[in-house]
This record gives structure tokens, sequence and C-alpha cells, in this order.
């Protein structure tokens, strides 16, 4: 059943902690086993009455991430976590399989997977803001509709922001040891709610972007620092996050004090990312809102007339490539390219 080996759990913990493990798995501590899909769960004795809840992410034989209801933080795997991953490669006919959480759910009809769904609202607090906001995707412009439909109506940012900031949140209740495990996830969390931003880009929807962008920059400027950001996960979604303002800048037509307002708010940003190392991630966009589409050297681009200096009065900045491309997508999508 297993390809994970001892050498690879002991890799992940201290050899202390790996020993007390042994010890722990030898004397029976692991109370359940069980797999679901790629988690492993089980329930491990320990100092307190009550078992402590081990969840071990597994990888192609390999550990993404683990997680026990220990109070242990001093560094590496806990005694819980080991023991559990020892039985799991040595007793694997004790290991109880369980349906993914996904054929549990086919079988179920409209109305089952709805009371499910508020009961579940019902004893988790701050969950509703979560469903809120993937209704709300769910209205978004989809990718490849050939007729992208405008909204009438503009969105309301609040609920786009309750769920960044829930996000970034997520991990307080954590030990700063176990929360590091955890950083990719809260990142993939807030990028799936660019990913709408990105939809209604991509519908040319400028507008209703740039709400969905306004709400997660002002909470991830002010959130991300909190975050254990030791394997750059956290600092590189600004990269993400600046190409699709490039991009929402552009398609949506704005008068010239908006430019100039949206161009205020981008360095106000970038200047607050300035002192962590997040370089120029926001300055196109800042670029884009200043120049529009009538800046005079990109005139004379568009107009075949090509120098040396491109599409820009002076020497070119860093940035002036990711301003470029972003450029090309949208003429390329409005049929102008």
């Amino acid at each position: 059943m297993s390809e994970l080996t001892e050498t690879t759990v002991r890799q992940y913990a201290t050899p202390e902690s790996f020993r007390r493990g042994r010890d722990y798995y030898e004397q029976g501590a692991v109370l359940s086993l069980a797999r679901r899909g790629d988690q492993l769960l089980a329930e491990v004795e320990g100092s307190q009455y009550e078992p402590y809840q081990v969840q071990v992410t597994l990888d192609a034989g390999d550990v993404a991430e683990a997680i026990c209801t220990c109070p242990y933080d001093w560094g590496g795997y806990c005694k819980h976590i080991v023991a559990t991953l020892l039985a799991y490669i040595h007793e694997p006919d004790q290991v109880e399989e369980r349906p993914t959480l996904e054929s549990l759910l086919d079988g179920l009809g409209a109305d089952q997977l709805r009371e499910i769904l508020l009961s579940l609202i019902e004893r988790r607090p701050g969950l509703d803001d979560v469903v809120e906001a993937q209704v709300l995707a769910l209205q978004s412009p989809s990718e490849g509709e050939l007729a992208p439909r405008q909204r009438r109506t503009p969105l309301d940012p609040a609920p786009f922001r309750r769920q960044v900031r829930d996000i970034l949140h997520s991990l307080d209740h954590m030990r700063a040891s176990e929360a590091y495990w955890h950083v990719g996830g809260v990142v993939d969390g807030v990028r799936r709610v660019l990913d709408q931003a990105r939809a209604y880009v991509e519908a040319n929807d400028g507008r209703n972007a740039l709400v969905i962008l306004e709400a997660i920059t002002e909470e991830y400027v002010a959130g991300w620092v909190y975050l254990d950001d030791s394997d750059g996960e956290a600092g590189g979604f600004f990269g993400d996050l600046g190409e699709v303002w490039i991009e929402a800048i552009l398609i949506t037509a704005l008068t010239p004090e908006e430019r100039e307002q949206w161009a205020e708010r981008l360095a106000r940003w970038q200047g607050e990312v300035d002192d962590y190392g997040i370089d120029a991630v926001f300055s196109a966009a800042e670029a884009a809102a200043r120049q529009g589409w009538d800046y005079l050297p990109l005139q004379r681009v568009l107009q075949g007339e090509i120098t040396d200096k491109g599409a820009w009065e002076d020497e070119a900045p860093p940035y002036a490539d990711d301003l470029a491309v972003a450029r090309l997508n949208v003429l390329d999508r409005q049929g102008r390219h």
C-alpha cells in the first residue's frame, strides 16, 4: 500500500522525536488509522486523556504536510505523527480505507447537499462568507464563453475582502512550526479568489475585475506579513496579482481622474511592500493607469513607428516587458492584434 519509508520519516523529525514516535508505535498508541484518498487520519494516545488527532497528506511516497493537535513546537514532526507514519508503513492491513469525499457526495441530490452545507455553516463561524464568495464566483464569467455576459450591477467587494481575510487568518490558531506547512495552502486559497478577477478580465469586464482586485490587494498587503514566507510562496503571489492588475486597468474605460486614482493606489501598495523586497509588482499596472492607450510613444508603436526605445519616451523600465505582454494579451482578446 505504501511507498513511504522510514528513511523519509526520519528526514522530517528530530532523532529524539523519531525514537519516541517509534516507542509509541510499538506500544500500540496509534488507536485508529484511516486513509481517505491522499489523506491519512489517525488518533494517537498521548499525555492527555483525549487522544491527539493526526492528519497527514501523502504525496507519491512522500509527505506533503502533517498536522497534530498536540502542543509540540520544537521543530520537525512530533512523536504522534511519527507513530502514525510508522503504523502506516508497517501495518498496511490495519489501515481503514474510506471513500473520498468526492465519491460520497456523488450519490447525493441537491436537497441533501444543501442540507449538509447549511448544517456546516451553522457550526463553523465565517463559513457563510466563504460560501457567499463562491456563489459570486459561479456567477462570474467562465473561461471559454463565446459571448461573455456583462453584469448589469456592480459586484460587492465585501464578500471578497472577508474571504481573503479569513484565508489569511486561517492559521492563527496554529503554532508557528505547524502553520509553516500550511502557508502554501493559504496562498492557493487567495489565488482562487484572484482567479475570479481573472475571469472578469478575460470576459472584458474590467470594472468588476477591479472591484475584486482592490478587495484582494487591500487585505493581502495588510495580512501577508504575518505568514511565514521562508519559502517565498506568500511573496511570490504578488507577481500573479500584479499581472492581473495590468490587464484589468488596460481593458477598463477609465476617466483621467479615475486613472490617476488607481495609479496612486497602486503606488501606495507598492510602497507598502517595497520594504519586504517585493519590487515593482504593481509598477507596470501603475504605468498602465498613468499612460492608458493614448500615451504618444505607444500610439507610434501601434501605428508601426518602432524605435529603439519601443513604447517608451525614455529608457524602458525593468517592468516594460510585463506591460508589453499585457497589452498584447488585451489586443489579442479584443481582436485588435
